[in-house]
């Protein structure tokens, strides 16, 4: 063996002595947020969809439709399993919507559970079951505004020890649960722990997510949707509860034989949304 190949077999030697090094230095961060019993949050939540008719109109809008939601909901942790909230109560602040069609009036509607204390029962594998304080019946869609608290971006999932660039995805399963999908969805949600960044004074995890889901269309009137959107998840490193989501996408509807003449309906275009979560005093509870 010539000199000068010992000396690149030491000089290799010492660099994958480094890289095993920094390897094993690497920092990691625990991204699992946590809900403890008795949190209070307020959940702001504005979504924006414009679509156009694609087929099933004769004459079709000149133009897009669009419907925008606005939502305030409260949440409090009644009960958490190592920071999952099992059980919450979500008191729906308010709960409006405006749809507006080009030649004609906007229409406006609030959610008949506005003012509602609405109980949550969620599980780690993402099915949530819900029921109103008062024991009234509960429709399942009204029930769609009380499921902001983002454990489905992260349902069935361990991350207490993660490192920047780190890649995961939800089970199918778990995903299609936690979306509110049921037999016949589909959903495929990943992430990616893009990066630490300072929000409110404390250090967040910037995490990047991408969501592909379909739900199957209903003989009751729901639509097949298929929708696909990406965005990001911020989660304070010191308390470990959400600051905000944000998100853009496309969604396309179908209703079989909802169009005139019973043609199918179909309408797409983009989505946005942005839901902001601000940690309040825990206060006593309703009464």
């Amino acid at each position: 063996m010539t000199r000068g190949s010992s000396a690149i077999r030491v000089l290799w030697s010492a660099v994958i002595a480094l890289a095993a090094a920094g390897a094993a230095c690497a920092q990691t961060y625990d991204l699992n947020a946590r809900y403890p019993t008795g949190a209070v949050l307020e959940v702001r939540e504005t979504q924006e969809v414009r679509v156009k008719v694609l087929s099933g109109m004769l004459k079709p809008p000149d133009g897009d439709i669009r419907r925008l939601d606005r939502a305030t909901v409260r949440y409090r942790v009644l009960k958490d399993e190592a920071g999952f909230p099992t059980s919450q109560e979500a008191i729906i602040v308010s709960s409006r919507s405006t749809v507006e069609e080009p030649g004609s009036e906007p229409v406006r509607e609030r959610s008949p559970v506005e003012g509602v204390r609405i109980l949550v029962q969620a599980m780690p594998n993402g099915e949530r079951r819900y029921r109103r304080v008062d024991g009234a019946e509960l429709d399942g869609g009204d029930a769609d505004c009380c499921d902001h608290l983002p454990v489905s971006l992260t349902a069935g999932l361990d991350l207490g020890a993660v490192e920047v660039g780190a890649e995961w995805t939800v089970p199918p399963e778990v995903a299609r649960q936690a979306l509110g999908l049921g037999e016949g969805g589909s959903a495929q949600v990943k992430l990616k722990f893009a990066g630490v960044v300072t929000e409110g004074g404390n250090p967040a995890a910037r995490i990047a997510f991408s969501v592909s889901s379909e739900r199957a269309a209903d003989p009751g009137g729901i639509p097949q949707v298929r929708s696909r959107y990406s965005g990001e998840y911020l989660l304070d490193l010191h308390t470990h509860l959400p600051r905000f989501v944000t998100a853009t996408g496309d969604a396309h509807l179908a209703l079989p034989g909802g169009g005139e003449d019973g043609l199918d309906l179909v309408l797409a275009g983009p989505m946005k949304m942005t839901i902001f979560y601000e940690p309040l005093p825990q206060m006593a509870p309703a009464q």
